[in-house]
């Protein structure tokens, strides 16, 4: 059984499940922009663009990038495409957010949200459930 908080989620798609990973290397979209990479979950969720691309703004501004918003993951530095992967992460409002990385991508925590670290996902054998 897998669990976020007290919801069980294993007979969801992945998809479906309010989950949000950020591996370290960002897995950004190359052909994209940092606003286009941000505002794609939402679009993917059926977000009129307008309206994603504005969220994407404010969590690029939030994460300190919003300057960046027009350049391609090629043209960011490491520490920037991670901030734009977490933007791009919290601009869909996961119920829980991952990363790979020892520590978040950014050293100054983002504005406040309801997702939740990934230790609020629990997995259990089917013997104990």
């Amino acid at each position: 059984m897998l669990r976020l908080g007290d919801t069980d989620v294993t007979p969801l798609p992945p998809h479906r499940r309010g989950v949000a990973w950020v591996p370290q290397d960002g897995a950004l979209f190359p052909h994209l922009t940092a606003l286009a990479n941000t505002a794609y979950g939402l679009r993917a969720h059926g977000t009129a663009r307008a309206e994603a691309r504005r969220t994407a703004q404010q969590w690029l501004d939030r994460l300190g990038v919003g300057h960046l918003a027009h350049r391609r993951p090629a043209q960011l530095s490491g520490g920037q495409a991670q901030r734009v992967a977490l933007a791009r992460a919290l601009a869909a409002r996961p119920g829980c957010c991952c990363w790979t990385s020892r520590s978040p991508p950014s050293t100054r925590p983002p504005a406040p949200t309801s997702a939740t670290p990934c230790a609020g996902i629990s997995r259990t054998s089917a013997a104990s459930a």
